[in-house]
């Protein structure tokens, strides 16, 4: 979506039931300039129209950002865990960072595709739920799981999430997709 994109467009979407935009920075990607005017017009948009920000990009490379994307007043949606860098959660650039955010209410993570890290990050999750509430995580699929397709398949994903995750996210989708459960 682009930063100019038009509250008549983003009024559609949302009357469509989207409820976020996500910035795939991942590999290298520009990260936005939060201080530019365009930047912030965009981000407005996205206040007005209730949408929540979804950024992919690596945990290394985030950790600088996530408290200035934090204090733009959205909800921002972390992807794939934070794609933790460091093997050792105590030494992951964007747990410290979240740890040492004055306020992270507005930072919520999306426990999806742990299969996209080379190490166990059940650790980093448990590190992630000593300084966020449980209310601030929420599940995806990561289907249709792209570079993985061959090796992962929905269900077994589903399974491993539910029995090994043991978060319930019913709270945060409410909060960041206004579905009530059921």
């Amino acid at each position: 979506m682009p930063l100019d994109v038009g509250d008549p467009e983003l009024a559609h979407l949302t009357s469509c039931g989207v409820r976020g935009v996500r910035w795939n920075l991942v590999g290298g990607a520009v990260i936005p300039d939060l201080k530019t005017a365009r930047v912030q017009d965009f981000l407005g948009k996205l206040r007005t129209h209730d949408l929540n920000l979804e950024v992919h990009l690596e945990g290394a490379r985030l950790a600088a950002h996530i408290a200035q994307l934090a204090d733009q007043g959205l909800k921002i949606v972390v992807d794939h865990f934070g794609l933790p860098s460091d093997a050792t959660p105590a030494s992951d650039p964007f747990i410290n960072a979240v740890r040492n955010m004055e306020s992270n209410r507005n930072v919520f993570i999306k426990l999806s595709a742990p299969y996209r890290t080379h190490f166990d990050i059940m650790p980093h999750l448990e590190c992630l739920l000593d300084v966020l509430s449980p209310d601030q995580t929420v599940w995806g699929s990561d289907w249709p799981h792209t570079q993985h397709e061959n090796t992962v398949d929905y269900v077994a994903v589903y399974s491993d999430a539910a029995r090994s995750l043991g978060v319930c996210d019913t709270r945060s989708v409410e909060v960041l997709y206004g579905i009530a459960a059921r």
